[in-house]
């Protein structure tokens, strides 16, 4: 038979250790809810890079701000609505990679609205348009990676990621010929 001392120190310790798996079970709950979250940001804010990628290259190559179809707030917007979940769960390096991208988008929607106003004003450079560009692509695959699950990536599935590396390397390589091209 267990005397009441030990009874009350049995009883204390499974009520502590009881306090201590409730509160390493929320942590975990809490982690799973932001990454569920971040992927869902990261997935719309993939979307939105995507077009934004395809609109300031149509804007490098057309030189012409009405020859698009562009709402470049809906970037901005977008950035707006979806960075905190982000922010949860990158680095703050990759987070500012990724903000990066979003402040270009921003300086494109204010030019646009600038210009609107001034069509006499001067257009963003192709060495700028280029920088945005490979602001971007960095920011593309950062937002790529938190939008697969661990499951999609441990079974090989998260072959966007993979593909959209091969794309990236190869727009870079474009780029920097674009580049050389011009120097010489």
């Amino acid at each position: 038979m267990i005397d009441q001392t030990t009874a009350a120190i049995i009883a204390a310790g499974a009520a502590l250790a009881g306090i201590l798996l409730s509160g390493i079970v929320q942590r975990l709950l809490a982690r799973l809810d932001r990454r569920i979250e971040a992927r869902g940001a990261a997935r719309i804010l993939w979307m939105r890079l995507f077009h934004a990628r395809i609109a300031v290259g149509d804007l490098s190559a057309y030189k012409d701000w009405d020859s698009l179809i562009t709402d470049w707030q809906a970037f901005g917007d977008a950035w707006d609505k979806h960075n905190a979940a982000l922010a949860r769960v990158l680095g703050t390096e990759k987070f500012l990679d990724v903000a990066s991208a979003f402040e270009g988008l921003a300086s494109l929607a204010q030019s646009h609205g600038f210009w609107k106003h001034h069509p006499t004003a001067v257009f963003p450079s192709a060495e700028r348009l280029r920088g945005y560009e490979r602001d971007i692509d960095a920011a593309l695959l950062l937002v790529l990676k938190v939008a697969y699950t661990l499951k999609e990536r441990l079974t090989g599935r998260a072959t966007g990621v993979r593909a959209e590396q091969k794309r990236l390397k190869g727009a870079a390589k474009r780029l920097e010929q674009e580049v050389r091209e011009q120097e010489a």
